[in-house]
């Protein structure tokens, strides 16, 4: 490595050292422009295909992201009634969002229906039968769409693993004939779709090619059954760089698959895009609090830990780490290989183990990126560690879009 690698000096046009000095570390940041980047790539890749992007709301659920991909588009897919009532908060348009999960409650199948969303992903036939009664019970004709479990996957994290017959989501083939008698029977049930999703962070077109022909498979049965189908909502999970640590998906091919199956069909396409849209959109900034030696290597300790970012614990995920230095700072001499860990009372609090950097001191700022999906999303306030601050930057500007937590926010709904 030589003595450029692995240094940032600016984020979307904003000093980072500038952002520590204003809002504090552990501090998220998130770019607008990379955002707007990776929308419109994805975009330009579907250009010939009647096809709406749902951003999968998980990997990012604040709401000044929301609103930017609100405005250049996108529609949404969400996973309950937290999600559904921030699209409602930014004045969403419901007619592109859909409804996904295994384990939707009466209270959120109703908001659902009363918001009238464009579909409800069913996952198993007691779900439907929910809805059906729900449904029913507001007087709203509920459209479902079947998510098939195809027994298909790509090669990613078992934890990432959504399409094969021992996951806990969708519905294997066999039951669509008893899907669709309970639709039949129901005045209150309207099938719209099928869709499908195997994985997060798959990049293997072929994989995509067999789970794509498997839902046309599956939606053409169900037109012989006397369904009206009219979309066929491909998933997502696409993976993202991750700064050339990871295969990104081949946005071409993607592109081209997509076009090739919607070739001489009439169906509406959707795709659910989360980490491929903000992934590399964010960084988290962290201080060096110490450095020590463990007799084996140099321990860096940062002021952020596996509570705000747990991805590398929990998915063993790579995300890079830079050492932040101002435009006049020169780079250091030579690198080591160090440990980058948080304070967190736990082994796995880590973010890199024996990972090659430059030389680092105590009070340096490092970002860790690859940040801004899936990370702020799954933080916590275990060990008593407040929530970081959230700011977006653009073309030089930034903006605070969630304030750190106070120390009152730690047991704020508490009852002593």
């Amino acid at each position: 490595m030589n003595s450029e690698e692995r240094i940032l000096r600016s984020f979307d046009e904003v000093c980072p050292h500038e952002l520590r000095e204003t809002f504090g570390t552990p501090l998220f940041v998130y770019s607008q422009s990379i955002l707007e980047q990776q929308y419109a790539a994805l975009a330009r890749a579907l250009h010939n295909v009647s096809a709406t992007i749902c951003y999968a709301m998980k990997a990012n659920s604040n709401m000044s992201v929301l609103k930017v991909l609100k405005r250049i588009g996108s529609g949404f897919d969400i996973v309950s009634s937290g999600e559904l009532q921030r699209l409602v908060k930014i004045e969403a348009d419901m007619s592109k969002v859909v409804f996904s999960g295994v384990g939707k409650r009466d209270e959120e199948i109703t908001l659902a229906l009363q918001q009238g969303v464009k579909m409800l992903n069913v996952e198993s036939i007691p779900e439907l039968k929910k809805i059906d009664s729900v449904a029913k019970r507001e007087g709203i004709v509920a459209p479902v769409s079947f998510r098939l479990n195809p027994d298909m996957t790509h090669e990613v994290h078992e934890h990432d693993v959504t399409g094969t017959r021992a996951s806990k989501f969708g519905i294997s083939p066999e039951f669509m004939s008893e899907f669709w008698e309970i639709v039949k029977k129901s005045q209150w049930l309207k099938l719209k779709g099928v869709s499908c999703h195997v994985g997060s962070g798959g990049a293997d077109i072929e994989v995509y090619r067999n789970v794509f022909k498997e839902q046309l498979k599956v939606a053409g049965q169900f037109k012989e059954l006397g369904a009206e189908i009219s979309c066929i909502d491909l998933g997502g999970g696409f993976a993202a760089n991750y700064g050339g640590s990871y295969t990104p998906i081949d946005l071409a091919k993607l592109g081209s698959l997509i076009e090739s199956i919607a070739a001489g069909n009439e169906y509406e396409f959707i795709v659910e895009p989360g980490k491929f849209l903000v992934s590399e959109a964010g960084i988290l900034l962290t201080e060096v609090l110490y450095v020590k030696n463990n007799g084996i290597r140099d321990i860096v300790i940062v002021d952020s830990g596996m509570n705000d970012l747990i991805r590398p614990p929990l998915y063993n995920a790579y995300h890079e780490i830079d050492l932040v230095l101002t435009e006049s700072e020169k780079p250091r001499e030579g690198t080591n290989f160090v440990d980058v860990v948080g304070p967190v009372c736990e082994g796995g609090c880590f973010f890199a183990r024996n990972r090659e950097l430059p030389e680092i001191k105590q009070g340096d700022l490092l970002a860790i990126k690859n940040a801004g999906a899936y990370c702020f999303a799954m933080a916590s306030q275990y060990n008593g560690r407040r929530l970081p601050a959230e700011v977006l930057v653009h073309q030089g500007n930034s903006t605070l879009i969630r304030k750190r937590d106070s120390i009152e926010d730690l047991w704020r709904n508490e009852l002593i």
